[in-house]
């Protein structure tokens, strides 16, 4: 269930980012289609959905992938950076249960208001997962494209989204030939 107060707290956690208008509606909309769509597991598609429309708004940001350690539970993540800093929504619907936590934004648990204590970029020895290899080895556009989701893949999401929140109207053919190279970068 989506905690209310989440939204108030992360908005108050970005008050001081210039574009704070933008990253709230941003990761605000994504926390609620976390919940109202049940993205369980679907770190990859919306921390690269997000990394797009922060992108297209003139944000400079980062999409990680590596492991995560939460309440002692390692597993393969994706998640946003800004200057140097977490940005974690998906976070709140992990495969694994055990390791959920409440989303991190500017490295603060909007559950508690305080510095998070996961460790990002964690190393456990494990192999990295079948899905998230797969990511590792596709350019954002094409990961984007062959989504389940709909017959454009998560694209959808991304032109959604920039519309209805943002008041963006983005070219989908342009998007996906812009961010054909694009890859991850490694926690």
């Amino acid at each position: 269930m989506l905690n209310k107060h989440w939204t108030d707290n992360l908005n108050e956690v970005i008050a001081n980012f210039e574009k704070k208008d933008i990253i709230g509606k941003v990761f605000n909309e994504f926390l609620d289609i976390t919940y109202r769509l049940d993205w369980t597991g679907a770190c990859h598609e919306s921390s690269s959905a997000i990394y797009v429309l922060l992108k297209e708004s003139g944000i400079d940001c980062k999409w990680k992938l590596g492991e995560v350690k939460a309440n002692d539970y390692f597993f393969d993540h994706s998640w946003i950076e800004i200057n140097g800093k977490v940005f974690d929504i998906a976070i709140t619907k992990t495969l694994q249960e055990e390791a959920r936590n409440a989303p991190i934004i500017n490295d603060i648990d909007i559950e508690t208001d305080k510095v998070h204590n996961i460790e990002y970029g964690a190393v456990s020895g494990l192999e990295f997962s079948p899905q998230t290899i797969m990511v590792q080895n596709i350019n954002l556009s094409d990961y984007l494209s062959n989504s389940p989701i709909s017959p454009i893949g998560t694209w959808a999401v991304v032109i959604d989204v920039a519309k209805k929140q943002m008041n963006m109207n983005l070219n989908l053919p342009d998007l996906i030939l812009k961010y054909q190279g694009k890859f991850y970068e490694q926690a």
